[in-house]
């Protein structure tokens, strides 16, 4: 069931995208001149697709003009509707001169215009025509989009309308598109125009601008991820202006996530001189954290010595964070390094996080029993945590193999602590 509601998911994705490109696409052809009554008709198609022709060759055209346009009406038009309005009356098209007289009509009075489709067209072409003529509408003027959608109601034509227009404001203002987004829009619609605007000013270098928009997405989730791959492109182009702007991020969950992404791209980029200037420069205790374990990872990929030379010299509140880093490194290769390493982590919190990962990596190369002898081996205030994993992760994949590895233990403590584990591991099974 999963797998069929991800593949309709993906299938409703992949409409409103091929819909937007088709729109895109008719939009460029009438601007260049290149639009034929065929490609009015088949611009919204109803191959495959709910998506209805703007003006279909069905329908007598007559019966919804009021008159061709004449060039004196289209003079009221801002000009990129004149422009289209113009080329389509030019193809000397019937069904495409209708059409210019709606985008004339819908400019001076959307309701109108609204009204006289409902009248004219047939129910199920109503919403795809009503929004294809407000995203013409909001794309010359984008203070008029709002009151123009607001006559659509199915999600799918509201989202193919709205990524029209904040594609168009996006290309040619984005400050603009923001901005609007922030004061005027609501919902949906605002939460795309503001993703909309905030690429557009990062593609355009305008990064402060860019992660300022990001911020004011409701969505914590599509906030932080945005705003961390707008920072990394920013710190690539200017380090001390993108750090200068992350110290001011008063929610010090979000400065955290966000330092971490630009770490990632400073490990890559920078010389380990350059990671240990940011990091000394460094304020905020959890950043600094962050990037005292960026320089430690950059130095221990070259020499482990260097870097326990580099970390035995720091300040006792972020020594935990380069340890952290050359435990990490080592346990990829050296279980044993590793844990000498760990164990010298006064802070007993970011020990245990150490000790996990090296547990992981443990049981990912040998498995469950190399993971439990090993945990078996640590000092008995760490040995309980890395050994109830073991054991419960065990019991589930493998019970038997599991209560036969505990049996075959020999008597004293260890075997008490294994016994009592794999007793709890049981309990728990048993419970569900």
């Amino acid at each position: 069931m999963k797998t069929l509601q991800k593949l309709s998911l993906g299938l409703g994705v992949l409409g409103i995208s091929v819909a937007i490109g088709a729109r895109f696409l008719f939009l460029d052809r009438v601007k260049n001149g290149n639009a034929s009554q065929t490609d009015v008709a088949s611009s919204n198609g109803k191959s495959g697709s709910q998506h209805v022709n703007p003006i279909d060759e069905k329908l007598h055209p007559a019966s919804i003009r009021t008159g061709d346009p004449d060039q004196e009406s289209l003079d009221e038009l801002p000009p990129e509707l004149r422009e289209i309005c113009g080329r389509l009356i030019k193809t000397n098209s019937e069904a495409n001169a209708a059409l210019a007289e709606i985008i004339r009509l819908a400019w001076k009075d959307f309701p109108s215009a609204h009204a006289k489709l409902r009248q004219r067209m047939p129910a199920e072409q109503v919403e795809a025509k009503a929004a294809y003529v407000a995203g013409l509408i909001g794309s010359a003027r984008l203070e008029r989009f709002q009151e123009c959608i607001v006559f659509v109601s199915e999600k799918q034509e509201i989202a193919v309308a709205t990524a029209s227009v904040t594609h168009s404001w996006a290309q040619k203002d984005p400050l603009r598109l923001f901005n609007y987004a922030v004061s005027e829009m609501s919902g949906p619609i605002r939460e795309t125009a503001i993703k909309a605007a905030s690429e557009a000013l990062s593609a355009g270098g305008d990064y402060r601008n860019a992660v300022n928009a990001a911020e004011r997405l409701r969505s914590s989730d599509m906030r932080n991820v945005l705003a961390g791959r707008i920072s990394a492109k920013w710190f690539e182009h200017d380090p001390r202006d993108c750090l200068a702007w992350i110290a001011t991020i008063s929610d010090r969950k979000e400065m955290h996530e966000i330092s971490g992404v630009v770490a990632g791209v400073a490990v890559r980029r920078l010389t380990s001189a350059e990671l240990v200037e940011i990091a000394n420069a460094t304020q905020d205790d959890d950043s600094r954290r962050l990037w005292t374990y960026a320089v430690a990872a950059k130095l221990a990929k070259k020499d482990i010595g260097s870097a326990e030379d580099w970390v035995r010299n720091l300040p006792a509140d972020v020594q935990s964070s380069g340890l952290m880093a050359i435990a990490d490194h080592l346990s990829e290769t050296n279980t044993a390094g590793a844990t000498q390493v760990a164990l010298r982590i006064k802070n007993s919190d970011a020990g245990d996080l150490t000790l996990d990962g090296i547990w992981r990596q443990e049981k990912m190369r040998h498995g469950f029993r190399n993971a439990a002898e090993w945990a078996l081996r640590l000092p008995v205030t760490r040995m309980k945590r890395q050994l109830n994993g073991s054991i419960v992760g065990w019991y589930l994949s493998n019970p038997t193999e599991c209560k036969a590895w505990v049996d075959s233990l020999p008597n004293g403590s260890n075997k008490d602590l294994s016994l009592m584990l794999l007793e709890s591991a049981s309990r728990n099974e048993n419970r569900r």
